[in-house]
């Protein structure tokens, strides 16, 4: 049994107000070492007790659960957190490894709590008044364990009385870096940015990210990921990498700075050893993309995925034969591979048997 419920996912949704899992000392309650809170069904109805009652059932789980034994907690993304219920979570789970919470609007109203064991954490999109984001500022410059970080918090427009999304495709520097770093810098292993400007990283994140000793990297859709790559491609010329994974989503269409191919593929030439690549193209974009820039990658990829998000656009690009031999050829531990092919196989069922063999 404590295995099977190691890790618990509940929807309070389909949880009574007096169901045992809430009033009772359950049997399941001391094996849960991680908590995720998920909403399957949002309300289609607006209900004006029903936060109330999803609120009263997620405190009733928390006080049930017994004290500094969960090691990671998720909440809904979409479903903010009353101060009550953050102060309750964290007075009584202070060994949290790992947190991912809703919305931030209550977060400038809490104590920032102490969480020793804290290893990474999320700041998510809807993060609310950017004053929010100090918690979080606290909490990275706090605990020197944390490696891993994912940070979704969408840009609003600082100005009085606005609390709007910035829109994308403004070139302009980034609000979110500078209130999240700044104290010291940080040894992450794990950094994940989604929807984030990056034209001024050189001042606001590189000095504060060791990205030379980070194993996994992801970016989506962030704007400026041309300058980015650029940045840093330079940089490991001269200090090596560490990355063995990468995972980058470019959706140009909503970005300033597209993602122009020598950027990438200089880039993918400063340094040597990836496991995992994966590179994802919206249906703008004409990529003309050379395999050649992957050749110290090679020996040791696992994973490949060069593809378009929508099927429909992959004939904009695809790889000729000689490529795909070439791959195969130099990359002798591939596992999965996903390639932009057109419908109609342009080497012919025989030739593509005869580079698969």
């Amino acid at each position: 049994m404590a295995a099977l419920y190691r890790e618990f996912e509940i929807d309070l949704d389909e949880v009574g107000i007096d169901d045992a899992i809430l009033t009772t000392d359950h049997a399941i309650h001391k094996h849960i070492k991680q908590l995720i809170v998920v909403h399957r069904l949002m309300p289609f109805r607006k209900d004006p007790n029903y936060e109330v009652r999803w609120s009263e059932k997620l405190r009733l789980l928390l006080e049930r659960l017994p004290r500094d034994k969960l090691e990671s907690v998720c909440t809904p993304r979409s479903t903010e957190l009353s101060q009550a219920l953050l102060d309750l979570m964290f007075s009584r789970q202070r060994n949290l490894k790992y947190i991912q919470l809703g919305p931030g609007h209550k977060l400038q109203n809490i104590s920032v709590p102490q969480l020793p064991r804290l290893e990474a954490l999320e700041i998510p999109a809807h993060i609310g008044p950017l004053e929010n984001l100090r918690f979080y500022q606290t909490l990275l410059s706090q605990n020197r364990n944390i490696k891993g970080l994912s940070v979704r918090a969408q840009h609003y427009d600082v100005r009085p009385g606005h609390t709007l999304p910035v829109d994308r495709g403004v070139e302009q520097p980034s609000n979110v870096f500078p209130r999240i770093f700044g104290h010291r810098p940080l040894e992450l292993k794990r950094l994940l940015l989604c929807t984030q400007k990056l034209f001024d990283a050189e001042t606001t994140l590189t000095p504060y990210i060791p990205f030379e000793r980070l194993h996994e990297l992801h970016f989506l859709d962030c704007d400026g990921i041309g300058q980015m790559l650029s940045l840093l491609g330079n940089r490991f010329k001269s200090t090596g990498s560490a990355l063995q994974l990468l995972s980058l989503h470019a959706y140009t269409s909503n970005v300033v700075s597209n993602l122009d191919m020598a950027a990438l593929e200089g880039f993918l030439e400063s340094f040597k050893g990836l496991r995992f690549l994966e590179i994802r193209w919206d249906d703008i974009i004409r990529p003309d993309f050379h395999i050649r820039c992957l050749e110290g990658h090679m020996p040791t990829l696992t994973d490949l995925n060069l593809s378009f998000m929508k099927d429909e656009h992959r004939h904009k690009w695809f790889m000729n034969q000689h490529d795909v031999e070439k791959l195969f050829q130099m990359a002798p531990n591939l596992r999965q591979v996903a390639l932009p092919l057109r419908d109609v196989n342009p080497y012919g069922r025989r030739g593509l048997s005869a580079v698969l063999d």
